[in-house]
Formats: C-alpha cells, structure tokens, sequence
C-alpha cells in the first residue's frame, strides 16, 4: 500500500480480523512496480457450522477508469473556471425527464433570481422573456427537440424584475442516444447587455457622422458649383 492509502489498509486489516466483507478501491504496485488502482471486493466463507474457512476475493485493475475520471474531473475544473471568468452560464434540459430544466448559480445571477427561489429556470425564463422574442427562441428550441438542428443560437431579451432589458447570448446542442433520439439540450448564456447597447451607439455615431458629412460636402460643393458656373 502506499502511503496515502493507509486508511484502506486499516480497514481491510479490520475485515480480515473480523471476518467482515471488504469492498474498496485503492493504489496498489504490481511485479514491475508500476503504481496501479486495484478495486477489491473480498467476501468471508464458513462452512454449515459457521466456521471460517478464508476469504473470497476478486481484484479488478481499474486504472484506466481512474485515469479517465481524473481527466474528467480536470477538464470540469478548467471549465468552471473558464465560465465562472466569463460570466457565461450553463443551462440543461433533460427531455427523457420531463423536460426538466437544470441552472448553474451563474444563470440564477444572470436572471435575477435567487437559486431558492420559488419558481423553477423554466418559470423564471418563460417570465422575464420579452414577448416580442417568446415566438423566436420557442421555435428554435422546438428544432433543436425535435432534431432538426444539431446546434444553434439565438440573441433575445429578457425584461428583468426591475423592468431593466437585458440581452442575452444564448448557444445550445443537441444531446442524442444512439438511436439517434434528442435525449437532453445542453447550452450556454451570457449578458451581453453592455457589448449590445456599445454597438448601439456605435452605429448612432456612425450614422450622425455620415448625416454630418453628407451636410458638409453639400455646404462646400454648392459655392464650387457658382465658382465652376
């Protein structure tokens, strides 16, 4: 046993005294010293007269799933991260469920609401979306259920509890079994409100230059056409 995996010893070392079931996972060193997971389930045998005989055990090298959950494990990790810098939140919707939706904290933020709030993420979103963009995102997610679209996404607003407008930069895929089925939706959000009112003006500015320009060519061309004339 290495040595953080101690407390495994101990509790094999309690069954075996005790003639008690043992079922665990821990890291154990093979012949050529490679470090492996071994999961070990070990059952206590007696015989008619209830007397110990020894023990049954089955050892299963589970190494590679393990490392695979370790990958997992990290992958999740840089991804919390990434959407917790980004602001950006992940949303879920479990069609084999009901159609049940699932929210991370970030999306409760985005949407003003407390995650123990009474309402459920369908309620809260179907409440604060802006009924001119109702009939937009119900279509797109009605071609994502149904399989038409494998991935899309969508810009819509959402009229928060203070009546504030808040656009929202929605990104969804689709989920499917290998029947080919749409089993769940799994998508992203994020406030984009500032980026969108930038741009806004952006093109305000763009336009009263333009307007300011085309007044300016037309003051200097008409004394050059009398010149001209």
């Amino acid at each position: 046993f290495p040595s953080h995996d101690m407390d495994s010893k101990k509790r094999l070392r309690y069954a075996l005294d005790n003639k008690l079931p043992f079922k665990d996972e821990f890291h154990s060193f093979v012949k050529s010293g490679e470090q492996v997971w071994l999961e070990v389930d070990s059952q206590p045998l007696f015989d008619e007269k209830g007397k110990h005989l020894g023990f049954m055990t089955i050892e299963n090298d589970i190494t590679r799933r393990k490392q695979a959950q370790q990958q997992q494990e990290e992958l999740l990790q840089r991804l919390t991260l990434a959407t917790d810098s980004a602001k950006i939140g992940i949303w879920e919707i479990d069609i084999k469920n009901n159609n049940h939706v699932i929210w991370d904290d970030t999306m409760f933020d985005i949407y003003g609401y407390s995650k123990d709030a009474d309402l459920s993420p369908y309620q809260i979103w179907k409440k604060l979306m802006h009924p001119d963009d109702m009939h937009m995102m119900l279509e797109i997610i009605g071609e994502l259920v149904s399989g038409k679209k494998d991935m899309d996404s969508a810009l819509y607003r959402i009229i928060t509890t203070n009546g504030l407008i808040r656009f929202i930069e929605s990104h969804a895929i689709v989920k499917k079994a290998e029947n080919g089925k749409v089993i769940r939706l799994i998508g992203t959000n994020r406030n984009v409100t500032d980026d969108v009112l930038v741009q806004e003006k952006l093109k305000s500015q763009n336009k009263a230059l333009r307007d300011i320009a085309s007044i300016q060519s037309h003051e200097v061309r008409r004394p050059l056409a009398n010149i001209l004339g």
